[in-house]
């Protein structure tokens, strides 16, 4: 793994080496696909599409591999496209495409009706050979063991929102620094607040919310915070002289309760977009919160430290500390009690053995 196993300069020139020797593998595996279809007298009249599904980083911006970034050694990948017949062949075209673009593209060669947005996102590549489609930006994200960041992308330019482990905005001229090497947010703050509301627009939620539960007695002052935004807020059983208010444009939500034994206090929220880290901190009858203020999943786990980030899907670290997070705590014991839900109507799906092994020889599970 080279997150551990990087110590000097050589390791890196080995791992892209290793790198090498894949592509170079890939491409002699589908040299040996494209002789197959000559083989058969498929060619000519097939639809051919090849494309990367991401690139890797050797530290270009300080990570290794991928699933950690949105920037162009990641987001920028090859396609290739060889349309029945020798049409265009050779042609390349600089218009910017993306992978959504495929889907149209393949239903409209087979004759097959392509639905308009919202329906698909993307729009038949034939567009752009005819030279009648406009440019699109590209958007993209990442959501991944504690990597959140979603980007915008033109031609020309590019937006960066990170949300984790860093959080800041970069800004990028891509004519001139197509590396990404200098971010120059602070050049054009028209263009960046342009491009900021589109890839703002896009941003999914959590597929799950976040339930909270303050029982016995006491008085309390909770503080919820991210980077993100806090949204579907809802509060039942609040007393008089009890409430919520939404800050700092949804990045904060103030609960102020005051619960009495048998009489809990019970919110429930989203975040988004998806991953975005969401904090937890506040007072119980004055004094700071502690760890054992608070009882996480059916375990009651309590809090390794205070402010505590929320449990995330990802880090549940396998399948009984998952469902232990989707369930509120066995016990009803004094404090903050979280656990995950789901929106009403969704149900958490189990997967057949069969299907547990299908997953797993494809690379979606893991061994255990």
């Amino acid at each position: 793994d080279p997150r551990t196993d990087y110590k000097e300069p050589l390791d890196r020139d080995r791992m892209i080496a290793q790198y090498d020797g894949d592509i170079a593998y890939g491409d002699r595996e589908f040299g040996r696909f494209v002789q197959g279809l000559r083989a058969r007298g498929l060619y000519e009249r097939a639809l051919v599409v090849f494309l990367g599904d991401h690139g890797e980083e050797f530290l270009d911006h300080g990570q290794w591999l991928h699933g950690r970034s949105v920037f162009d050694e990641l987001v920028h990948i090859p396609l290739v496209v060889k349309f029945p017949g020798r049409g265009n062949a050779g042609r390349r075209v600089a218009q910017q495409v993306r992978e959504v673009d495929i889907l149209p593209t393949v239903l409209e060669n087979q004759g097959l009706p392509v639905p308009a947005p919202p329906l698909i996102a993307g729009r038949p590549l034939q567009r752009v050979l005819e030279g009648t489609a406009s440019p699109t930006p590209a958007v993209s994200e990442i959501s991944h063991r504690g990597f959140v960041a979603h980007g915008i992308r033109t031609e020309a330019d590019k937006y960066i929102r990170r949300f984790s482990p860093v959080e800041d905005e970069l800004y990028f001229d891509l004519v001139h620094d197509p590396k990404e090497t200098k971010s120059i947010l602070a050049s054009a703050p028209e263009r960046v607040r342009f491009l900021k509301a589109g890839v703002e627009a896009v941003m999914a939620p959590n597929p799950f919310r976040y339930t909270l539960k303050i029982a016995g007695a006491g008085e309390y002052g909770i503080g919820l915070k991210t980077g993100g935004w806090i949204e579907g807020v809802e509060a039942t059983g609040l007393g008089a002289g009890e409430r919520y208010q939404i800050q700092e444009n949804g990045r904060r939500l103030e609960l102020r309760v005051r619960p009495r034994p048998g009489r809990p206090r019970e919110v429930v929220f989203t975040a988004r977009p998806m991953g975005a880290p969401v904090w937890l901190e506040g007072t119980r009858d004055g004094r700071a919160l502690r760890p054992r203020d608070v009882a996480i999943g059916r375990s009651a786990a309590p809090a390794d430290a205070l402010p505590l980030r929320f449990p995330e899907i990802e880090s549940a670290g396998g399948r009984e500390h998952f469902q232990d997070l989707f369930a509120p705590p066995s016990s009803d014991s004094p404090g903050i009690q979280i656990w995950l839900s789901l929106p009403p109507g969704r149900t958490l799906m189990e997967f057949s053995k069969e299907r547990q092994e299908q997953l797993k020889a494809l690379g979606y599970l893991g061994p255990g």
